[in-house]
């Protein structure tokens, strides 16, 4: 999976769990400069990344998160295929 189709795919995950069609992220994205992106949609989405892409996030690494790109890292490094 190239890199481009994991942040499609998170894309689409923030949209649906925002219900916002209009919702473009990229590497240097944080939760602050999207529209209701808060504590509980963070969570939900991170539940959704790790069903989405079969991987496990320990609780400190979610909390390093400071961007949409370090959450890609963080799914590539983890991919059953990495």
């Amino acid at each position: 999976m190239t890199r481009d189709e994991v942040l499609n795919r998170v894309t689409g995950l923030i949209r649906e769990i925002l219900d916002d069609e209009t919702v473009v992220l990229n590497e240097t994205t944080s939760a602050p400069d999207v529209p209701g992106w808060d504590s509980f949609n963070n969570i939900n989405l991170m539940i959704a990344v790790e069903k989405a892409f079969a991987v496990s996030f320990r609780a400190h690494e979610i909390e390093a998160l400071r961007n949409v790109g370090e959450l890609l890292d963080m799914i590539e490094r983890k991919l059953p295929n990495a």
